[in-house]
C-alpha cells in the first residue's frame, strides 16, 4: 500500500515528459541560484557602502556567513524533509533565497542587509543539501549524467553574477540595489517547475502514511559511525577547505609570490574557476559508473599537491600551470555530490547523507581560508599555509581507501554494492 504522493511521484519518475523533465528543469534552475547571493555582492560593494555602511569588519562578517549558514541549514534538510518532503523543502529554499535577495536589495541600513544575507544563505544552505536527493528520487538511473548537470549550473552561477553585477547596476537609477534584486527574480523561476511537479504528483492531497511508509521514513541511519559516510564527508570537507582558501587567498598569493599584476591575477581566479567547469561535466559521469571511487579521489589529490608544491618550489615559473592544478583538484566536490547518491538505497537516505556531508563538511570548510590566513600572518611567508593545505588532501587519500570498495551506506561489512544498474546509470 502506497500514499497517493509516492504513487504520483512514482508516475512522474515513469514519464519522462511530464515528470523527469520538468524535475529536471527544476534541479537545474535550483542550481543556477546557489552561488548568485556570495558571488554578486563583492563587484559592487562600492556601490552598496554609498548607501550603507559596510567597513572592513562587517565585509568580513558577510564573507563568514555562506560556509557557517551551509553548515546549520545542511544539517536541518533530513527534518525538514521528513516534515514537507523533498519537494516541499525545495520550495522552503528557493522561497527563501528569492526572499533573501529582495530583503537585501531594499536595505536602509546594515542590519536590513545582513538579514537579507542571512536569509539568503539559508535558502543556497537547504538548497546544497537536497540537490542530492533530489537527483536520487527522480533519476535513479542518471545519477552521473544529472549530477553532472547541476554541478555545472553551480560553477555558471558563481561565475556569472561578478560579470554582470556592475553593469546591471550601472544601467539602472537603482543601481546596486536592482543589481542584487535581479538575482531574487531569477531565483523565483525555479518555483514554477516544482509547483507543477507536486501538483501533478497529488503532494498537496498527501492523505495520512500507513505504518509501514511511516516506519520507513523512520529509520536513522547511524552515520556518526558509518566509515562510508564519514570517508565521503571527509572527500567533501577536503574539496571545500581548498577551495574557500583558494578564492580568499589566491590572488594575494599570486601578486606576491609569482609577482604577476594585479590584472593577471584577477584573471587567473577567473581560470581558477573556470577549469571546474568542464571537469563538472565529466567526473560525476565516471564515478556513477566505477565501483571504486578511490582512481578519482587519488587523481584528484595529486593535482591540488602537485599545484601546492609548484607554488612552494616555483612560484614564477608557470603560476597559470600551479593554478590548474589545484583547480582540478575540485573534482573531488562532484566526487562527493555523485557518492551521495550511489552508496545510498534511497532519496530519504541520501538526504540524511546529504545533510551530514554539507553540514559537517562546511563547518570544516570555515577553517580553511582562517588558519591559511593566521599562518599567512605569522610570518612564515606563504610555505607555511600552502603546505598546510596538503593536510586536507592527505586525508582525502586516506578516505579513498574506504572509498575503494563498493559498500553502500549502512551495510554490515561483508554486504555489496547492488549492482550498477540499480543504483547508477545503464
Amino acid at each position: 500500500m502506497t500514499t497517493r504522493a509516492e504513487s504520483g511521484s512514482k508516475a512522474l519518475a515513469q514519464n519522462p515528459l511530464r515528470g523527469r523533465l520538468l524535475a529536471l528543469v527544476g534541479i537545474v534552475l535550483v542550481a543556477l541560484s546557489l552561488r548568485s547571493a556570495i558571488a554578486a555582492v563583492s563587484p559592487i560593494v562600492i556601490e552598496i557602502n554609498s548607501d550603507i555602511s559596510i567597513d572592513s569588519v562587517r565585509l568580513g562578517i558577510i564573507g563568514m556567513l555562506p560556509p557557517i549558514c551551509f553548515a546549520v541549514c545542511g544539517l536541518m534538510v533530513p527534518f525538514g524533509i521528513r516534515l514537507v518532503g523533498v519537494e516541499g523543502m525545495t520550495l522552503v529554499a528557493i522561497l527563501a533565497m528569492v526572499a533573501g535577495h529582495l530583503v537585501r536589495a531594499g536595505a536602509d541600513d546594515f542590519t536590513g542587509f545582513l538579514s537579507g544575507s542571512i536569509l539568503a544563505f539559508a535558502g543556497t544552505g537547504w538548497g546544497n543539501a537536497l540537490l542530492p536527493p533530489l537527483v536520487k528520487r527522480y533519476f535513479p538511473d542518471r545519477i552521473g549524467s544529472v549530477t553532472s548537470f547541476y554541478v555545472a549550473a553551480l560553477s555558471i552561477s558563481a561565475f556569472v553574477p561578478p560579470l554582470v553585477a556592475v553593469p546591471i547596476a550601472n544601467s539602472s537609477s537603482s543601481g546596486w540595489r536592482l543589481s542584487l534584486a535581479l538575482w531574487g527574480l531569477c531565483a523565483a523561476i525555479a518555483v514554477i517547475p516544482w509547483i507543477i511537479v507536486m501538483v501533478k504528483a497529488g503532494t498537496f492531497r498527501r492523505r495520512p502514511e500507513d505504518a509501514r511508509v511511516r516506519a520507513a521514513r523512520g529509520e536513522r541511519l547511524a552515520l556518526w559511525r558509518s566509515t562510508t559516510a564519514w570517508a565521503i564527508l571527509v572527500v567533501f570537507a577536503s574539496s571545500s577547505m581548498t577551495m574557500y582558501a583558494m578564492f580568499a587567498w589566491l590572488p594575494s598569493l599570486l601578486m606576491d609570490a609569482s609577482h604577476v599584476t594585479p590584472v593577471a591575477a584577477g584573471a587567473l581566479l577567473a581560470l581558477y574557476a573556470a577549469v571546474g567547469f568542464p571537469t563538472s561535466l565529466i567526473v560525476p559521469r565516471i564515478v556513477a559508473r566505477l565501483s571504486s571511487a578511490a582512481l578519482p579521489i587519488v587523481i584528484g589529490v595529486l593535482c591540488v599537491v602537485a599545484g601546492l608544491l609548484g607554488f612552494v618550489f616555483a612560484p614564477r615559473a608557470m603560476p597559470w600551470l600551479w593554478v590548474t592544478l589545484v583547480s582540478m583538484g575540485r573534482v573531488l566536490y562532484p566526487i562527493a555530490m555523485t557518492l551521495i547518491n550511489t552508496r545510498t538505497r534511497s532519496h530519504d537516505e541520501s538526504a540524511q547523507l546529504s545533510g551530514f556531508v554539507n553540514g559537517v563538511g562546511y563547518t570544516l570548510g570555515v577553517f580553511g581560508p582562517l588558519l591559511f590566513g593566521i599562518l599567512r600572518d605569522s610570518g612564515g611567508g606563504w610555505t607555511a599555509p600552502l603546505i598546510f593545505l596538503l593536510i586536507p588532501a592527505a586525508a582525502a587519500l586516506v578516505a579513498a581507501i574506504p572509498l575503494s570498495r563498493p559498500t553502500m551506506l549502512g551495510t554490515a561489512p561483508g554486504e555489496r554494492r547492488p549492482p550498477l544498474h540499480e543504483v547508477s546509470e545503464v
